[in-house]
């Protein structure tokens, strides 16, 4: 349902000066958005036209006078209504033995970074909550500031629960990359020697959930 803000102003009428004022232009950002509007400055405050920033603002005013001539304006803006999010979700396990075959990969990483992401196994990966780095194939004894690398920006995480399951909810639709780093296997490479990771591309739809689960196996190590 849409919301709506009210704001009830009084405008008063500015005694008329002897000249003028000449006229300007400046940038405003109203809700993250840069806007230009005409504005006139007096006695150190600026001034602008309601009409420009109502429509800057997606928004409507009416206006009405009270006997004592004050001007009374209602200003109504309405919030954009929310879009319908997707989701994705899983199981990360892991081969134990012959006996037991697998295993839930308790405390595996999950990322899901922003479009299509590939990690070498000569690169190092670096996640964190709301970006993740990947240094591509230097020697990992050098300075990371003296390293290729690439930034991608990261939706949401989670980790894998005590059967192994995850879920990322309130998913923006979009195209996306699932990385899983496995908390129990391990390779003798760069990416791989914290945890095997593995990077699923996906696309979220708006309402829907994604099944994107992996099992990492036997590995050297």
């Amino acid at each position: 349902m849409a919301q709506f803000l009210l704001a009830l102003l009084s405008i008063t009428s500015l005694a008329a000066g002897p000249q003028t004022p000449p006229t300007k232009t400046i940038s405003l950002s109203i809700d993250g958005k840069p806007v230009s509007v005409a504005v006139v400055k007096r006695d150190g405050k600026f001034y602008a036209p309601l009409e420009d920033l109502a429509l800057a603002m997606g928004a409507s005013f009416t206006t009405s006078q009270k006997p004592d001539g004050t001007i009374s304006l209602l200003l109504t803006t309405k919030t954009p209504e929310s879009k319908p999010l997707g989701a994705v979700k899983g199981v990360i396990t892991y081969f134990f033995n012959r006996n037991f075959g697998s295993k839930p990969d308790v405390g595996a990483r999950i990322w899901l970074a922003e479009g299509d992401v590939s990690i070498a196994e000569s690169d190092f990966f670096e996640g964190g909550d709301d970006q993740a780095t990947i240094y591509q194939g230097k020697d990992a004894a050098s300075p990371k500031s003296e390293q290729p690398k690439v930034v991608v920006k990261i939706a949401a995480t989670s980790t894998a629960s005590g059967d192994g399951t995850f879920e990322l909810k309130d998913v923006l639709p979009g195209k996306y990359t699932v990385i899983i780093e496995s908390k129990h296997r391990k390779e003798l490479n760069s990416r791989d020697v914290i945890g095997v990771i593995v990077c699923h591309p996906v696309k979220v739809s708006a309402g829907k959930s994604i099944e994107v689960s992996h099992d990492f196996g036997v590995t050297s190590i």
